[in-house]
Parts: C-alpha cells; structure tokens; sequence
C-alpha cells in the first residue's frame, strides 16, 4: 500500500517495499533535497554536496534509491526546498518518478554526471536546469509550475536529454535556454508556455523565445510549439538547418491569439499552424 515518509533526513538501510501503492518522501519544509548517484554514502566522513556545493537537507544515495519498492515514487512537495540530483538511475521504479519543488522559489537542477529515469515528472516553481546527460523512457517538465512567470528550462551545452524508444517529451516553462539536445527520436516533443504568453520563433523575440539555434536542437517525429493556452506565436528566419531535425512542427495558439510569419522566409520540413483567431504571412 501507500507509504509515506517525512523528515529532515533518513538512513535507509534496507528495502523499502511499497508494492503496487505510491511512496512519498518529503523533506522538512524549505529543506534542499539531494538524489545522489555520485556519492557511496553519506557518513559523517563523506557528506554528499551536490546541493550547489553544500551538504543537502535530505539525501538519499544510490544505494538507498536502489532498494526501494513502488509502483510510484514521489520525492518533495510545494513546501520543499530545491531539489538536487546527480548520477542517478531510478529506471526500476515502473510506474513513474515525480520530483517536486514546486513553490514559488523551488527549483529542480539535474547535475553533470547522467542520470536515468522510466516514466519522469518533474515540477518546479522556478526553473529546471539540465547539466548532464538525462535518459527516460518518458517525461513532463514544468518549470514554472505556480505559474509566476519565472521559471526557465535550461539545457546545458554539449549535454542530451533524451527519451527511449521515441517517447514523448513534454516542457512547460516561461522561458527555454536550448543549448544541448533535446530528442524524442520519431516520437512527439512539445513546448508550451507556462503563463499564456507570446512565443518568438527564430529571430524575434517573445515571453518565450526559440531561437532558430534552439530549435536545431530538438529532434522529433512531432514537435507541438504553444497550445490551446498560448499567446501570439510569431515566426521570423527559420532555415532548413534550425527546423531540420523535427520531421513536422505544429504551432498552436488559444482562440484568441495569432499566428504571424514576419520579415524573413522560413523553411521547415511540414509544417500545421493552428491560430486561434487568424494566421498572418508578412512580408518573409
């Protein structure tokens, strides 16, 4: 059945078995929380410092990770504090992972040595940043989960976060900082706004703006840009090189909201524009 856990820190020393029901770990309030796949242990001789370079409220290492049981795992809640995770793999939790720091100043950093996931969710106030290699069989990401505005989803140069066996990848942010792969392979990638706003595409800029360099960056069989929710998308410079590796690009705006290719030509390989009130073609 459902178990869950609260403290400001745990040693976990054997299995953890929840069967088919849901674990909760929850830290204490405003506590960073540390997944460690770095560290052996965490002895008073060797304290995990993954959390921005200092030891972690709650840390839980690989070794502990590793003997828990659930169909479901969730780590934090809107009360915790940022959440810190590096070198894990938490692939033999089936039913999915939810990471959580999802208050107005929460945010989810994923360090530099890879990490693997099945099915992720991860929520966060204030941002999500991607430094490391990140494998999942499927992922949600909101960065900006209250909705303030403020959270940015970063992308670290040289780095690949991607999803087995073209699973879907969906990002939901105020803002995206592309510089590192993002593939869903054939499978779907989509990117939202978080807060409604407008969306630059190319050489213009919005409340969130992707650039054409940004957008050479993501591979997808689909890739979804806004949705039903979204602001004004505007257009501007696309290349057959920024729009190359997604084989189809929907845009879509709420019922309002417009759709406009401005100033310079763009080239993508298919392309579906949905705007809510109208899709305009300038002078590209």
């Amino acid at each position: 059945g459902d178990i869950t856990l609260t403290g400001a820190d745990f040693t976990l020393s054997g299995a953890l078995d929840a069967g088919a029901g849901t674990l909760t770990i929850l830290g204490g309030r405003g506590e960073t929380i540390g997944l460690d796949g770095t560290t052996a242990s965490t002895t008073a001789s060797t304290v995990s410092t993954i959390c921005n370079g200092s030891a972690c409220g709650l840390t839980l290492v690989q070794s502990e990770l590793s003997d828990i049981t659930a169909a479901k795992l969730v780590i934090g809640d809107s009360s915790s504090g940022n959440m810190y995770i590096d070198g894990v793999t938490l692939s033999h939790i089936s039913g999915g992972v939810t990471l959580n720091s999802s208050g107005s100043n929460g945010s989810v950093e994923f360090g530099t040595s890879a990490s693997t996931f099945k099915t992720v969710a991860v929520n966060a106030g204030n941002g999500i940043a991607v430094n490391g290699d990140l494998t999942v069989s499927s992922a949600t990401f909101n960065a900006d989960s209250d909705v303030s505005g403020t959270g940015t989803f970063a992308m670290a140069s040289g780095k690949a976060f991607a999803s087995e066996n073209n699973a879907s990848i969906t990002i939901t942010a105020d803002d995206v900082d592309i510089s590192g792969a993002v593939s869903s392979g054939t499978g779907s990638t989509t990117i939202a706004i978080s807060d409604g706003g407008t969306i630059g595409l190319g050489g213009t800029s919005g409340n969130m703006t992707i650039t054409g360099a940004e957008l050479a960056n993501i591979t997808a069989g689909t890739l979804n840009i806004g949705n039903s929710s979204t602001g004004n998308i505007t257009v501007d410079g696309i290349s057959a090189a920024n729009s190359n590796n997604a084989t189809t690009v929907n845009l879509t705006t709420a019922s309002a909201s417009s759709i406009s290719f401005s100033n310079n030509d763009s080239t993508f390989n298919a392309l579906t524009a949905n705007g809510g009130s109208s899709t305009n073609f300038g002078s590209g």
